[in-house]
């Protein structure tokens, strides 16, 4: 009996990424709004912020990640006293399961916290624009990118997306992903919890090269 390959389906699909970004606000930051036709969210690290859209104003606190589907006007400002350090990436994805994220504000559990910091450590690696620019529109990778980098940005990038659908759209009982695998202890201690640039160094020290 000949072997048959197996058919795997690609549910989530990621064609290109556009910018990745780690950004240190200060306490009265203001970005004066943007439309694109590719997706992105914006994830609170630290402090709290506003986002205005077309259709509503958000107030956003730590842990909480606001979509932005395709040509959605979106501005952002810093709020409160505490400056605040947000995680910006904006993608292109055609899967029909993006329809889940259309005027989506989520809150990120332990797992996809893990993911967000390699997937922001992975971006250092591979790109050598600087990811604190929030006006920077064209990145540029690295001549001496690490070898699988680039690849390995795009998948933490689906994994991520992946793990927010299945937990909010898959019953308890049926979930297999696992969100409350520690990954990166240090990770965890300095990034996405208030952690900062330094933490994040840190953290890329330690990953697994």
């Amino acid at each position: 009996m000949a072997y048959e390959a197996l058919q795997l389906n690609q549910e989530l699909h990621i064609s290109a990424v556009y910018t990745v970004h780690y950004f240190e606000y200060r306490s009265d930051f203001h970005f004066p709004g943007e439309v694109h036709d590719f997706w992105e969210f914006q994830c609170i690290d630290k402090g709290s912020a506003k986002v205005c859209t077309d259709e509503a104003i958000y107030h956003l606190s730590r842990g909480q990640v606001i979509f932005h589907k395709p040509n959605e006007f979106h501005t952002m400002e810093a709020e409160g006293k505490t400056p605040p350090n947000i995680v910006v990436v904006s993608f292109a994805c055609d899967s029909p399961c993006m329809k889940f994220f259309k005027n989506r504000i989520l809150t990120i559990s332990e797992w996809e916290r893990s993911l967000l910091g390699m997937l922001i450590a992975e971006a250092r690696r591979c790109i050598a624009s600087p990811l604190d620019d929030p006006y920077l529109q064209k990145m540029n990778m690295r001549p001496d990118c690490l070898f699988g980098s680039q690849q390995l940005l795009v998948l933490y990038l689906e994994q991520l997306l992946i793990s927010m659908f299945r937990r909010h759209t898959i019953s308890s009982r049926n979930k297999a992903f696992p969100h409350k695998r520690r990954f990166c202890p240090i990770q965890q201690n300095h990034f996405l919890s208030g952690g900062t640039h330094s933490g994040i160094c840190l953290c890329q020290r330690n990953l697994p090269r």
